[in-house]
Protein backbone atom coordinates (compact mmCIF):
# COMPACT_ATOMS: atom_id res chain seq x y z
CA UNK A 1 0.00 0.00 0.00
CA UNK A 2 3.13 2.09 1.21
CA UNK A 3 4.65 1.77 -2.34
CA UNK A 4 1.30 1.91 -4.12
CA UNK A 5 0.60 5.87 -2.61
CA UNK A 6 4.28 6.39 -3.73
CA UNK A 7 4.14 5.46 -7.22
CA UNK A 8 0.49 7.44 -7.51
CA UNK A 9 2.67 10.54 -5.90
CA UNK A 10 5.53 10.46 -8.20
CA UNK A 11 2.99 9.86 -11.48
CA UNK A 12 1.03 13.48 -10.32
CA UNK A 13 4.13 15.29 -10.01
CA UNK A 14 5.33 14.28 -13.34
CA UNK A 15 2.38 15.22 -15.06
CA UNK A 16 2.36 18.56 -13.13
CA UNK A 17 5.81 19.26 -14.26
CA UNK A 18 5.70 18.31 -18.14
CA UNK A 19 3.42 20.24 -19.24
CA UNK A 20 5.05 23.71 -17.95
CA UNK A 21 8.44 22.19 -19.45
CA UNK A 22 6.67 21.52 -22.73
CA UNK A 23 5.37 25.53 -22.20
CA UNK A 24 8.64 26.53 -21.12
CA UNK A 25 10.39 25.04 -24.38
CA UNK A 26 7.73 26.39 -26.79
CA UNK A 27 7.95 30.02 -26.05
CA UNK A 28 11.85 29.61 -25.64
CA UNK A 29 13.13 32.33 -28.83
CA UNK A 30 14.79 30.32 -31.85
CA UNK A 31 18.41 30.18 -31.93
CA UNK A 32 20.10 32.47 -34.67
CA UNK A 33 21.53 31.56 -37.63
CA UNK A 34 24.89 32.83 -37.61
CA UNK A 35 25.52 33.09 -41.30
CA UNK A 36 22.01 35.25 -41.59
CA UNK A 37 23.87 37.88 -39.13
CA UNK A 38 27.46 37.12 -39.65
CA UNK A 39 27.90 40.27 -42.21
CA UNK A 40 25.80 42.45 -39.92
CA UNK A 41 28.02 41.22 -36.85
CA UNK A 42 31.47 41.87 -39.06
CA UNK A 43 30.44 45.48 -40.00
CA UNK A 44 28.19 47.64 -38.00
CA UNK A 45 26.55 49.94 -39.89
CA UNK A 46 27.83 53.46 -38.30
CA UNK A 47 27.58 57.08 -40.05
CA UNK A 48 30.67 57.99 -42.18
CA UNK A 49 30.67 61.41 -39.80
CA UNK A 50 31.63 59.61 -36.93
CA UNK A 51 34.37 58.19 -35.10
CA UNK A 52 32.91 54.58 -34.61
CA UNK A 53 32.73 54.22 -38.70
CA UNK A 54 36.59 55.02 -38.62
CA UNK A 55 37.35 51.75 -36.55
CA UNK A 56 35.76 49.63 -38.85
CA UNK A 57 37.38 47.66 -41.58
CA UNK A 58 35.47 49.72 -44.32
CA UNK A 59 36.54 52.73 -43.11
CA UNK A 60 40.56 51.99 -42.28
CA UNK A 61 40.26 51.03 -46.23
CA UNK A 62 39.08 54.67 -46.62
CA UNK A 63 41.39 56.01 -44.71
CA UNK A 64 44.30 54.03 -46.42
CA UNK A 65 43.47 54.94 -49.67
CA UNK A 66 42.72 58.34 -48.70
CA UNK A 67 46.76 58.80 -47.27
CA UNK A 68 47.86 56.89 -50.47
CA UNK A 69 46.22 60.10 -52.52
CA UNK A 70 48.08 62.48 -50.43
CA UNK A 71 51.19 60.56 -50.50
CA UNK A 72 50.81 60.64 -54.23
CA UNK A 73 50.53 64.22 -54.18
CA UNK A 74 52.85 65.24 -52.01
CA UNK A 75 56.82 66.32 -52.72
CA UNK A 76 57.57 66.36 -49.45
CA UNK A 77 56.40 64.89 -45.81
CA UNK A 78 56.96 66.36 -42.53
CA UNK A 79 56.56 63.78 -39.29
CA UNK A 80 55.76 65.63 -36.11
CA UNK A 81 55.53 64.13 -32.82
CA UNK A 82 53.02 65.48 -30.10
CA UNK A 83 51.93 64.37 -26.84
CA UNK A 84 49.12 65.55 -25.01
CA UNK A 85 47.50 67.61 -28.24
CA UNK A 86 43.71 66.80 -29.05
CA UNK A 87 42.15 66.78 -31.96
CA UNK A 88 40.75 70.01 -31.79
CA UNK A 89 44.27 71.91 -30.95
CA UNK A 90 44.95 70.07 -33.88
CA UNK A 91 41.92 71.66 -35.97
CA UNK A 92 43.21 74.96 -34.30
CA UNK A 93 46.62 74.96 -35.55
CA UNK A 94 45.50 73.81 -38.74
CA UNK A 95 43.65 77.17 -38.73
CA UNK A 96 46.49 79.02 -38.35
CA UNK A 97 49.08 77.28 -40.88
CA UNK A 98 46.02 77.99 -43.71
CA UNK A 99 45.98 81.63 -42.91
CA UNK A 100 48.96 81.80 -44.54
CA UNK A 101 50.48 78.91 -45.87
CA UNK A 102 47.69 77.16 -47.64
CA UNK A 103 46.91 79.25 -49.98
CA UNK A 104 48.28 81.86 -51.95
CA UNK A 105 46.81 85.31 -52.62
CA UNK A 106 45.51 84.93 -56.24
CA UNK A 107 43.66 82.05 -54.88
CA UNK A 108 46.16 79.08 -56.10
CA UNK A 109 45.15 75.51 -54.72
CA UNK A 110 46.19 74.44 -51.25
CA UNK A 111 49.56 73.27 -50.80
CA UNK A 112 49.82 71.18 -47.91
CA UNK A 113 47.25 69.58 -45.78
CA UNK A 114 47.92 68.87 -41.93
CA UNK A 115 46.52 65.24 -40.58
CA UNK A 116 47.03 63.16 -37.64
CA UNK A 117 47.54 59.57 -38.78
CA UNK A 118 47.89 56.13 -37.51
CA UNK A 119 51.41 54.35 -38.11
CA UNK A 120 50.09 51.07 -38.88
CA UNK A 121 47.45 52.95 -41.67
CA UNK A 122 50.09 54.77 -43.19
CA UNK A 123 52.48 52.09 -43.29
CA UNK A 124 50.25 49.79 -45.27
CA UNK A 125 49.55 53.37 -47.76
CA UNK A 126 53.45 53.45 -48.09
CA UNK A 127 53.74 49.98 -49.13
CA UNK A 128 55.03 50.07 -52.73
CA UNK A 129 55.99 53.54 -53.00
CA UNK A 130 58.60 56.01 -52.41
CA UNK A 131 57.85 56.46 -49.06
CA UNK A 132 58.56 53.40 -48.01
CA UNK A 133 61.45 53.55 -46.31
CA UNK A 134 60.05 56.72 -44.51
CA UNK A 135 58.20 53.79 -42.76
CA UNK A 136 60.54 52.79 -40.28
CA UNK A 137 60.35 56.52 -38.56
CA UNK A 138 56.72 56.07 -38.18
CA UNK A 139 56.26 55.38 -34.58
CA UNK A 140 54.61 56.74 -31.19
CA UNK A 141 52.15 59.44 -31.56
CA UNK A 142 52.21 61.21 -35.11
CA UNK A 143 51.44 64.17 -37.34
CA UNK A 144 52.09 64.36 -40.45
CA UNK A 145 52.47 67.48 -42.93
CA UNK A 146 52.05 66.64 -46.40
CA UNK A 147 53.74 69.46 -48.76
CA UNK A 148 52.05 69.63 -52.34
CA UNK A 149 54.84 72.09 -53.52
CA UNK A 150 58.10 71.25 -52.75
CA UNK A 151 58.95 75.02 -53.39
CA UNK A 152 56.80 76.26 -50.35
CA UNK A 153 58.76 74.28 -48.39
CA UNK A 154 60.62 77.38 -46.97
CA UNK A 155 57.93 79.26 -45.73
CA UNK A 156 56.01 76.48 -44.53
CA UNK A 157 59.17 75.71 -42.44
CA UNK A 158 59.30 79.46 -41.26
CA UNK A 159 55.58 79.60 -40.69
CA UNK A 160 56.01 76.29 -37.96
CA UNK A 161 58.66 78.16 -36.54
CA UNK A 162 56.93 81.36 -35.87
CA UNK A 163 53.93 79.73 -34.41
CA UNK A 164 56.41 77.43 -32.06
CA UNK A 165 57.90 80.72 -31.10
CA UNK A 166 54.67 82.40 -30.37
CA UNK A 167 52.49 79.58 -29.05
CA UNK A 168 54.17 78.00 -25.95
CA UNK A 169 51.69 75.10 -25.91
CA UNK A 170 52.65 74.41 -29.41
CA UNK A 171 56.40 74.62 -28.71
CA UNK A 172 56.39 72.12 -25.95
CA UNK A 173 54.27 69.61 -27.14
CA UNK A 174 55.15 69.58 -30.63
CA UNK A 175 58.42 68.35 -32.38
CA UNK A 176 60.05 68.24 -36.09
CA UNK A 177 60.82 64.55 -35.52
CA UNK A 178 62.17 64.52 -39.48
CA UNK A 179 61.17 64.21 -42.81
CA UNK A 180 61.25 62.49 -46.17
CA UNK A 181 61.65 63.77 -49.43
CA UNK A 182 63.25 62.00 -53.55
CA UNK A 183 62.76 58.10 -51.18
CA UNK A 184 65.51 59.92 -48.47
CA UNK A 185 64.90 60.31 -45.08
CA UNK A 186 66.21 64.33 -44.14
CA UNK A 187 66.94 64.95 -40.53
CA UNK A 188 65.40 68.74 -39.44
CA UNK A 189 68.64 69.67 -39.12
CA UNK A 190 69.79 69.78 -42.46
CA UNK A 191 66.06 70.63 -43.28
CA UNK A 192 65.79 73.66 -41.76
CA UNK A 193 68.97 75.47 -43.38
CA UNK A 194 66.70 75.62 -46.31
CA UNK A 195 65.03 77.81 -44.78
CA UNK A 196 66.44 80.85 -46.18
CA UNK A 197 65.92 79.90 -49.83
CA UNK A 198 63.60 81.61 -52.08
CA UNK A 199 63.60 79.76 -55.56
CA UNK A 200 62.19 76.30 -55.52
CA UNK A 201 65.45 75.58 -57.36
CA UNK A 202 67.57 76.33 -54.45
CA UNK A 203 65.29 74.04 -52.08
CA UNK A 204 65.95 71.21 -54.51
CA UNK A 205 70.01 71.90 -54.89
CA UNK A 206 69.73 71.95 -50.76
CA UNK A 207 67.89 68.71 -50.23
CA UNK A 208 69.73 66.85 -52.99
CA UNK A 209 73.31 68.16 -51.47
CA UNK A 210 71.95 67.09 -47.96
CA UNK A 211 70.76 63.89 -49.31
CA UNK A 212 73.99 63.02 -50.46
CA UNK A 213 72.86 61.94 -53.86
CA UNK A 214 75.98 62.21 -55.68
CA UNK A 215 77.10 65.52 -58.31
CA UNK A 216 74.55 63.62 -61.13
CA UNK A 217 71.65 64.09 -58.96
CA UNK A 218 73.28 67.84 -58.01
CA UNK A 219 73.21 68.61 -61.12
CA UNK A 220 70.19 68.29 -62.49
CA UNK A 221 68.82 70.18 -59.64
CA UNK A 222 71.40 73.16 -61.06
CA UNK A 223 71.05 72.52 -64.46
CA UNK A 224 67.84 74.67 -64.33
CA UNK A 225 69.65 77.76 -61.98
CA UNK A 226 73.25 77.28 -63.90
CA UNK A 227 71.11 77.39 -67.62
CA UNK A 228 69.21 80.61 -66.54
CA UNK A 229 72.84 81.89 -64.92
CA UNK A 230 74.43 81.33 -68.71
CA UNK A 231 71.30 82.90 -70.15
CA UNK A 232 72.11 86.33 -68.10
CA UNK A 233 75.61 86.23 -68.32
CA UNK A 234 75.17 86.03 -72.12
CA UNK A 235 73.49 88.52 -72.19
CA UNK A 236 75.23 90.71 -70.10
CA UNK A 237 78.76 90.61 -72.62
CA UNK A 238 76.79 91.04 -75.33
CA UNK A 239 75.69 94.19 -73.96
CA UNK A 240 79.57 94.97 -72.99
CA UNK A 241 80.51 94.08 -76.13
CA UNK A 242 78.04 96.62 -78.01
CA UNK A 243 79.05 99.64 -75.49
CA UNK A 244 82.54 99.24 -76.22
CA UNK A 245 81.66 99.55 -79.93
CA UNK A 246 79.84 102.41 -79.92
CA UNK A 247 82.10 104.08 -77.11
CA UNK A 248 85.74 103.17 -79.18
CA UNK A 249 86.83 106.64 -81.07
CA UNK A 250 87.86 105.38 -84.81
CA UNK A 251 90.42 106.91 -86.48
CA UNK A 252 90.39 108.72 -89.97
CA UNK A 253 93.24 108.71 -92.14
CA UNK A 254 93.69 111.84 -93.90
CA UNK A 255 95.91 110.69 -96.49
Amino acid sequence: MYLYKQWLLLVALVLHIVPRATCFIQKRAPGRDFKLYSKALREPRFPKTTKRYMTTRAGKTETILHLGELLRRSKVVLRFTYKRFTPNERLLLNRKLKSFIYTGKDGTPPCGKLRMVKNTLIEKAMIGTPWEVFAPRMHGPSMCFFVFDDGRLPHILGAIERLRASDKKIRRHITLESASYAGKVVEPPDLFRITDYSSREHVLVRLMGGLNGGAQQVASGVKSVMSKLAMALNEVTKKSVVSEVTTTPVAVSTG
